[in-house]
């Protein structure tokens, strides 16, 4: 995260797959933090998803080894994960990830994403 705060583009374009329940291709337009456009499969979006963007990809990294530590203190509603990431090394995001919910019964949920490319663009 440090890596990537250190040198993030104030504008990019990002394009990824989601992979799991959500699975669709992804490409957006982020400007200083904001989503300022995004496409699902080609398609616009109305609605802008921060949790997109290459600072939400780190909020829902933490958020899910926040919910690990908890599932290891028994805390009610939290819940066993494997998680596997890539980390790109010369940029810092988050190339890769798999989550995996362990349940008792049935499938274990997976999600995640593959960043095929982050891109710099000019001024606004």
């Amino acid at each position: 995260m440090e890596k990537w705060s250190q040198q993030r583009p104030d504008r990019y374009e990002l394009e990824f797959e989601l992979t799991g329940r959500m699975q669709a291709s992804y490409r957006m337009i982020v400007d200083d933090g904001q989503v300022e456009s995004a496409w699902r499969d080609g398609q616009p979006l109305q609605r802008l998803p921060r949790a997109w963007t290459v600072d939400g990809m780190f909020d829902t990294l933490l958020a899910d080894l926040d919910m690990l530590e908890r599932a290891g203190r028994r805390e009610p509603g939290a819940r066993f994960l494997r998680m596997l990431g890539v980390l790109d090394d010369p940029t810092g995001i988050p190339r890769r990830y798999l989550r995996v919910e362990m349940v008792e019964r049935g499938a274990n949920p997976e999600s995640g994403w593959n960043i095929l490319r982050l891109t710099p663009l000019g001024g606004r």
